[in-house]
């Protein structure tokens, strides 16, 4: 994600100096992003199945908002806030609750995904219905995040949910092994390789002996 966004920043903001030797640019106005062939340069930037949303969202916005339309979500109610940026084409549910926990200053909102929904029902005894992350099962998993933490349930959930076992036992895999356990959908992809370089370091420093147990 980095890695897109600072090709981003290059190729459509304006730069904003150096320093160290390094150039930096802004982020693109949703003007620069509207322009045409915006989308294919995007891809070729390694974009991918984004591109079309990225073009796509500052299209959407221009056309039916003012520019000031995503930052004045601040001054509305997290739920209204929620449901608003998933008109936004290409927003679903946690990409939502992303914007609104890290732009936003909604810190009650709580991203959830498939590992998220894992941890909720091995660790707090959560029981939700069938075997998808269903918009219901979304909505009971954030919810149960709430009523435990309060307010600032999207910070905390990062926290008090992680167990140091099962980052050991998870730092013995390669990240093909953790992508195949996970499932092999796109959206795991980021999450694993967020993950696997910080495990050591989450874990204070502990590595796993062959059997699991710590050294």
């Amino acid at each position: 994600i980095s890695l897109m966004m600072n090709r981003l920043c290059i190729q459509y903001g304006t730069p904003l100096g150096s320093y160290c030797g390094k150039e930096y640019y802004s982020f693109p106005s949703l003007e620069a992003l509207n322009q045409a062939r915006v989308e294919s340069k995007l891809r070729d930037l390694g974009f991918g199945y984004r591109a079309k949303y990225v073009t796509g969202a500052a299209k959407y916005i221009l056309t039916n908002h003012s520019k000031l339309w995503l930052e004045s979500l601040r001054d509305v109610d997290y739920n209204d806030a929620w449901s608003l940026l998933q008109e936004i084409p290409g927003v679903g549910p946690k990409v939502a609750d992303c914007v609104c926990l890290m732009a936003l200053g909604k810190a009650e909102a709580v991203p959830i995904d498939t590992h998220m929904w894992r941890l909720a029902v091995k660790q707090y005894g959560l029981k939700v219905n069938g075997n998808s992350l269903s918009m219901k099962n979304y909505r009971e998993i954030g919810g149960m995040f709430r009523s435990r933490f309060g307010e600032y349930a999207g910070w905390a959930q990062a926290f008090p949910s992680i167990d140091c076992s099962d980052l050991l036992m998870m730092e013995r895999y390669s990240p093909l092994e953790l992508r195949q356990d996970m499932g092999d959908d796109d959206d795991n992809d980021e999450e694993i390789g967020d993950l696997y370089p910080s495990l050591m370091e989450l874990s204070m420093g502990h590595s796993p002996s062959p059997d699991g147990s710590r050294e």
